[in-house]
């Protein structure tokens, strides 16, 4: 290797003990995955060492690549999941509301009929959660599925 490959290669290893120093940092302070680690600084130590040893080199190289790219995807699902999760509740708030509204729709309409409202009030939640479910371009089923997880996990109730 020459002078300016080897400078290049320290350079680099460094940078990757000096990032995943950072991730640990930034995690709070968490344990480091050991892997992630031990690989950057068994990186480090060999270029640090001078082995000119290029293919071991390139294949630690691809080690650390992959282990920050499989962070990388796993942050990715993490911001999916959040953000689904974001849209579900919206959802679930829209769907107590308008379940709210068509109980107070049912009991205006027949104040002294049970039945009636129950009828009524019945009917206005198929047309509200068939306007919600068009709205959101999602099926019932899944407005069932969203209803079902919002009470499951004590989602908050919007303000009447």
């Amino acid at each position: 290797m020459d002078k300016h490959n080897y400078v290049w290669a320290i350079l680099v290893a460094f940078l990757f003990l000096l990032l995943a120093c950072e991730n640990n940092y930034k995690d709070g302070m968490k344990e480091y995955e050991a892997e992630e680690y031990e690989l950057a600084l068994e990186y480090f130590n060999r270029i640090s060492e001078g082995e000119d040893n290029f293919e071991e080199s390139q294949k630690m190289i691809q080690a650390i690549d992959s282990i920050f790219e499989a962070e990388r995807i796993e942050q990715a699902r993490q911001d999916s999941i959040a953000r689904i999760t974001s849209y579900q509740k919206r959802i679930f708030r829209e769907l107590i509301r308008k379940q709210d509204e068509a109980t107070e729709m049912a009991q205006n309409r027949y104040p002294n009929d049970i039945h009636q409202q129950i009828d009524y009030e019945t009917q206005l939640d198929e047309q509200f959660t068939e306007e919600i479910a068009d709205r959101w371009e999602i099926t019932r089923d899944s407005i069932s599925a969203i209803s079902l997880k919002g009470v499951q996990e004590g989602w908050p109730m919007p303000d009447l």
